[in-house]
């Protein structure tokens, strides 16, 4: 199956504003519980289970089973992408890797909440590296490599119409 993986906490859809279609989100026992659960977009859900995914299992990454919880609404995962891709979300109990992104809304100062992130990453222990920026950044920086190639198309594209213009006045 040609599906992306993400980990999420039982907050993670409503600080994204990804609205749940059917069944449920996350809950808190889901990181206690040894029973496997995970949450689809719905692009997975129309492609393999022709809308019907709730209560049905797959296999994850491991090859351990899991069972589908909720159906979420598909969002663009990537900066320009054409196809809707599938996508299955894990509790973030389960997340092997050491690095991830946090996604926070602060309802404070904005000033304030840059500090306060770092400061309650810090207490939760053992943060190596941490980089904290703005949405806006964030989205900058991932859409930096697709401005880059249209900034080029567009400076190809201009001295193409000026050879163009040179051409045409010297036959003239």
């Amino acid at each position: 199956i040609d599906l992306d993986i993400n980990y999420a906490t039982p907050e993670y859809f409503s600080v994204m504003s990804i609205p749940l279609i059917e069944g449920r989100q996350f809950k808190p026992q889901d990181d206690r519980n040894p029973d496997d659960v995970a949450v689809v977009n719905d692009a997975l859900a129309q492609r393999y289970f022709a809308g019907r995914a709730i209560g049905r299992r797959l296999m994850d990454p491991s090859g351990r089973p899991v069972e589908i919880v909720g159906v979420v609404m598909t969002r663009s995962y990537r900066a320009f992408e054409g196809a809707q891709r599938p996508m299955m979300y894990f509790p973030m109990s389960r997340a092997t890797s050491r690095g991830f992104y946090a996604a926070v809304r602060g309802r404070n100062d904005a000033a304030h909440v840059d500090q306060d992130v770092v400061a309650a990453l810090e207490a939760a222990g053992d943060a190596t590296k941490l980089e904290v920026m703005r949405f806006d950044a964030f989205v900058r920086r991932a859409l930096a490599p697709d401005r880059l190639v249209g900034t080029l198309v567009a400076a190809c594209g201009a001295l193409s119409l000026g050879l163009a213009v040179v051409g045409v006045y010297g036959v003239m």
